[in-house]
C-alpha cells in the first residue's frame, strides 16, 4: 500500500518529467530552426541559388508523386466499378452504354493521368538539368572571376615592374644628362682655352718701343699755357696687325701729390672717344707726335698745393718762360682683327725742367 506522501511525491515527479520534456522538445526546434537560419545566411549566392532549385526539384517530384498516386488510385477506382460493374450482371443497354461511357471516360481520365505523369517526369527532368546548369555556370562564373583576380594581380605585378624599369631609366637618363652637361663644360672650356691661346698667339702687341721729347717747353701767350711735343715711337711685336691705333696721354705739373692710377684710367677709357686710329702692322715701328699743354688752371692747382705743402724744394711754377717737372701718363689702344675687345699698353714717364 502507498502512502499519501508517496503519491503525490509521484505525481510531482511526472509533472516536473513532462515539462522538462516539452520543454527539451521546444529547445531543440528552436535550435534546429536557428541553425538552419544561420546556415542560410551564411550561403554564398551560387549555394543559395543551388538550394533553391533542389527545393524546386523535391516540391515538383513531390507533386508529381501525388499526381502518380492519385492518377493510380483513380484508375483503381475506375478499374474496382467496372469489375463489380461485370460481375452485378447489369443487363440493361442504357446500363451497359453508361458503363462504357465511363469506362471510356476513365479510360481517357488513366492515360490523362500517365500523359501527366510522363509531363511531370519530363519536367522534373527538365529541372534537374537547369539545376545542373545552374552550377555549371556558377561553377564558371567563379573560374572566371578568380582568372580576373588573377589577370588584375598579374597586371599590378607588371606595373611595379614597369616602374622600377622606368625608375633606372631614369637614373640612366640623369646620369647621362649629367655626363653630357660635363662633357659640354670640358669642351667648353677646352674650347676657350684653345680659342684664348691661339688669340694670344695671334693677336698684335703693342709696345712703346721710344719716347723723346721733339720739341722744348714753351709758353703759348695766346692760349696762356706751356706746350710740349711729345714722339712716341710705337712698334707691334704680335703677329697680326694692330687696327685703330690712338695714343692718350696726359701732362701732370711735377708728380707730387697726383694719383697716377686715376688719371690713367681717365686717359685710356675706351668710352672717352677718340681720333680715328692709325694701323701698325707686325715688326714695323711707327712714330707719332703729340703736343701736350699745361694750362693755367693745372698751373694753379700745382701751386696751391706747393703752398699748402709748404715745402719749398717743390716750388711755385710762374709763367711765361720757367720749366717744371712733369709727368706723362696715359695708354696706347687698339683692336685686334681676331676680336672686338679694346687692347692697351699703358705709360708713365717723367720729363725733368731744364
Amino acid at each position: 500500500m502507498v502512502s499519501r506522501d508517496e503519491g503525490e511525491d509521484t505525481h510531482e515527479r511526472r509533472k516536473q518529467f513532462r515539462g522538462n520534456w516539452w520543454t527539451r522538445f521546444i529547445r531543440y526546434i528552436k535550435r534546429k530552426r536557428y541553425q538552419r537560419k544561420r546556415k542560410k545566411e551564411e550561403e554564398t549566392p551560387t549555394d543559395k541559388a543551388g538550394r533553391r532549385t533542389a527545393t524546386a526539384t523535391v516540391l515538383m517530384a513531390f507533386f508529381t508523386l501525388v499526381l502518380v498516386v492519385v492518377g493510380i488510385g483513380t484508375y483503381l477506382i475506375l478499374k474496382n466499378q467496372l469489375r463489380e460493374m461485370h460481375e452485378g450482371g447489369v443487363d440493361t443497354h442504357e446500363l451497359a452504354v453508361a458503363a462504357k461511357a465511363g469506362a471510356d471516360a476513365a479510360g481517357k481520365q488513366a492515360d490523362a493521368a500517365g500523359k501527366q505523369v510522363t509531363s511531370t517526369h519530363d519536367l522534373a527532368v527538365a529541372a534537374k538539368n537547369q539545376a545542373d546548369a545552374a552550377k555549371t555556370q556558377s561553377d564558371n562564373t567563379v573560374k572566371l572571376a578568380q582568372a580576373a583576380i588573377d589577370q588584375a594581380n598579374n597586371l599590378a605585378a607588371l606595373e611595379r615592374d614597369t616602374i622600377a624599369q622606368n625608375k633606372v631609366l631614369s637614373d640612366q637618363l640623369d646620369a647621362m644628362n649629367r655626363s653630357m652637361v660635363l662633357s659640354e663644360k670640358q669642351s667648353g672650356a677646352a674650347l676657350l682655352a684653345s680659342t684664348t691661346a691661339l688669340l694670344l698667339d695671334q693677336r698684335p702687341w703693342v709696345e712703346i718701343e721710344a719716347i723723346s721729347m721733339a720739341d722744348r717747353w714753351y709758353w703759348d701767350l695766346a692760349n696762356k699755357a706751356y706746350n710740349l711735343t711729345i714722339a712716341f715711337t710705337l712698334k707691334n711685336l704680335g703677329k697680326t696687325p694692330a687696327q685703330g691705333v690712338w695714343i692718350s696721354p696726359r701732362v701732370i705739373p711735377s708728380d707730387w701729390g697726383v694719383d697716377f692710377k686715376a688719371t690713367q684710367d681717365a686717359a685710356c677709357d675706351p668710352k672717352a672717344g677718340h681720333l680715328a686710329g692709325f694701323v701698325i702692322f707686325a715688326n714695323k715701328p711707327i712714330t707719332q707726335s703729340i703736343t701736350l699743354s699745361l694750362t693755367q688752371v693745372d698751373l694753379d692747382a700745382y701751386n696751391l698745393r706747393s703752398a699748402y705743402d709748404g715745402k719749398p724744394e717743390h716750388g711755385v711754377i710762374e709763367c711765361c718762360g720757367r720749366h717744371v717737372n712733369s709727368g706723362i701718363v696715359g695708354c696706347v689702344g687698339y683692336y685686334s682683327g681676331l676680336s672686338v675687345s679694346v687692347l692697351q699698353t699703358g705709360f708713365v714717364f717723367e720729363i725733368e725742367a731744364q
